[in-house]
């Protein structure tokens, strides 16, 4: 469960910084969203290949549940944000496409369609960012990595209420 938790952070967190590669207009508020997105403290709730993995974000530090207990991250935010930015430097395309807004659960979204190539695998992503707060609310990721080697996996991000849970030590 940790290897799919840490595998998510790092694939989903592709979406997150700034490229050396050229990118378009419509991947400036993807990148800006999910910057500010991994900076904030938040919840996540990732189902993946029928499983569920918690995780939050408080005080700079990230923490994920394992069983019924909580640890602490390998990976700061601020990790997961040097990774973002090298995972979208290693990318052989990164492209964006502004979907049509919708609402998410009374938060109206902007949508965006995402693709990530790169020498191993194609990410395809759904991101849905409050108009309000300009924070993601869901990621939606189709990955492709080789022949019949494909998962989905949707993240919901909350913002309320959000404390460090107490750690299994």
């Amino acid at each position: 469960m940790i290897r799919v938790l840490q595998t998510i952070a790092i694939l989903g967190a592709a979406t997150a910084s700034a490229v050396a590669a050229e990118l378009g207009p419509a991947c400036a508020p993807i990148l800006s969203a999910m910057a500010k997105t991994l900076a904030v403290d938040h919840a996540t709730l990732t189902q993946s290949n029928g499983h569920t993995a918690n995780g939050i974000t408080a005080g700079g530090v990230n923490y994920l549940q394992v069983g019924n207990a909580w640890i602490v991250s390998p990976l700061s935010p601020r990790d997961n944000q040097a990774r973002s930015d090298q995972n979208l430097r290693n990318a052989k395309a990164y492209v964006c496409q502004s979907l049509p807004d919708s609402s998410i659960d009374g938060v109206t979204v902007a949508n965006y369609r995402t693709r990530t190539e790169t020498e191993d695998a194609v990410v395809e992503s759904t991101i849905s960012i409050s108009k309000a707060s300009g924070l993601a609310i869901q990621v939606d990721n189709n990955l492709s990595a080789g022949e019949g080697n494909k998962s989905h996996y949707s993240t919901r991000y909350t913002y309320t209420a959000i404390h460090a849970p107490s750690v299994q030590k």
